[in-house]
């Protein structure tokens, strides 16, 4: 009878421990590349609050948006460098960044519609209004293939279409040159039905190659006219062809699930996207920080009631990796995520070591992907965006929500706290301090204490 006791208290002891301990699993960076998404030795809770004077604390039951996910753009130029790769590699690296058992588990990617500035040139997918839509050239060489191995790879991933141009014969010349092309100009309103037409097109030739869009921003930068391709489209037309070609016609032929986006350029004009948020059609507004302050999501999303995403955010070929890793924790993740963002995307997946290919007049000749792929050797190297999308989408998947997190004495530490749909909580700190700091991460009345170097960004998962 005593050994059954023994017994029993024994099995309720380790029944109380796996229930009231909990494993944290951690990876740190380092702005010096010392560290770069290095996993650290994994930690346990305690029964306490901790002893430290920094506190972070976790609210599990205070939620705010929900999270679609981190990731890039896919251009046609970074999957022309992709093909350039053996086989073996292509599906290594595709599922290093979006597979979820395999890799990062990125979740949302950005896809261009048509050509963008980071591709072999400029085009669309009906040239001459006299002949068919159709998807053969570039894309179909190069860009949906890669999108078909991603779909395998990753079968829940969500692509958000991104259109850079109409086809030259419906806009306005280019006020620049006064020639009829692919840059500048801006939509004719006796072509907005044409165009709604074309996007409604494209999305049913790409779902019969099994790529299926989850969202679309309705124009790339629509305040600028100068890349090529690009296109102006004043606030007032967004609305227009928003309210009353492209959400019907999506809407009449069984797209109305796909989300439709405004605005989509820079964080210093809140007036467009909120101007074009009134249309009945459109989901939220997206935007870019080449200009202005990331609150603007803030402002956007409180005065539209309406999501905010984050769609693009360049890295130079010629920066420097600790001031750039920096500027995109800070603002570009964190603080689009602190700011009620959906996504946080950068600018774009992969470039060689010339940062091509890009369009020769207007294209951006200095864009760094997430990943050099070098055009002889096919040696990988992991930049910027690689290192600060890992830091999310490896603790934080599409689903999952923003839960409230607070701290005490904890100035120069910036961080953000999630609850996964699996089960997990995660945490995101970046120590932005020259020196290290020690602080205590309270979860549920209980704790870990945890020291984290200056300049260092730690992501914490545990369930």
């Amino acid at each position: 009878m005593l050994n059954k006791l023994v017994f029993l208290s024994f099995v309720i002891l380790l029944s109380y421990l796996s229930t009231n301990s909990q494993t944290v699993t951690s990876w740190q960076t380092t702005t010096d590349k010392s560290k770069l998404f290095q996993k650290q030795t994994d930690i346990q809770f305690t029964d306490d609050n901790g002893q430290n004077t920094i506190k972070i604390n976790i609210n599990s039951e205070q939620e705010y948006q929900t999270i679609e996910g981190f990731g890039w753009t896919m251009t046609q130029g970074s999957a022309y460098v992709i093909k350039q790769m053996s086989e073996v590699n292509q599906t290594a690296i595709l599922e290093e960044l979006f597979s979820v058992e395999k890799g990062m588990g990125s979740a949302t990617v950005r896809v261009a519609l048509g050509s963008s500035d980071l591709g072999q040139g400029a085009y669309s997918y009906q040239d001459d209004k006299n002949k068919p839509f159709s998807l053969a050239g570039p894309d179909l060489n190069y860009l949906i293939p890669v999108l078909q191995q991603m779909v395998q790879i990753n079968p829940n991933i969500k692509f958000m279409a991104s259109p850079w141009s109409a086809p030259a014969w419906m806009k306005t010349p280019f006020s620049g040159n006064g020639k009829q092309q692919l840059r500048g100009g801006s939509l004719k309103k006796e072509h907005f039905g044409d165009y709604a037409n074309y996007i409604l097109k494209y999305f049913q030739e790409m779902e019969k190659l099994g790529i299926v869009f989850h969202s679309m921003t309705i124009q790339n930068e629509p305040l600028t006219e100068h890349n090529w391709p690009s296109m102006y489209m004043s606030k007032e037309d967004q609305y227009d062809f928003v309210e009353y070609h492209l959400g019907p016609i999506l809407k009449n032929n069984g797209y109305g699930y796909i989300k439709l986006i405004g605005y989509d350029h820079n964080c210093d004009n809140t007036e467009y996207p909120i101007y074009v948020a009134r249309s009945q059609y459109i989901e939220g507004s997206a935007f870019h920080l080449y200009g202005g302050s990331i609150s603007a999501l803030s402002t956007v999303y409180n005065q539209t009631g309406k999501s905010v995403y984050f769609t693009e955010q360049w890295t130079g070929g010629n920066g420097h990796f600790s001031k750039d890793f920096t500027f995109h924790m800070k603002e570009i993740i964190l603080g689009t995520v602190n700011n009620m963002g959906k996504t946080a995307l950068a600018w774009n997946v992969a470039s060689d070591q010339n940062w091509d290919p890009h369009t020769d007049d207007g294209g951006c000749d200095l864009c760094m992907g997430a990943i050099t792929i070098h055009n002889q050797t096919k040696a990988i190297t992991r930049n910027v965006t690689y290192y600060t999308t890992a830091h999310l989408s490896t603790v934080t998947k599409y689903g999952s929500k923003r839960i409230g997190s607070s701290g005490v004495n904890d100035g120069g530490l910036i961080y953000s706290a999630f609850k996964n749909h699996d089960g997990f909580t995660s945490l995101v700190v970046f120590n932005t301090n020259r020196s290290q700091k020690t602080f205590d991460i309270i979860w549920n009345n209980r704790s870990f204490s945890y020291t984290l170097g200056g300049n260092t960004v730690a992501s914490f998962k545990w369930k």
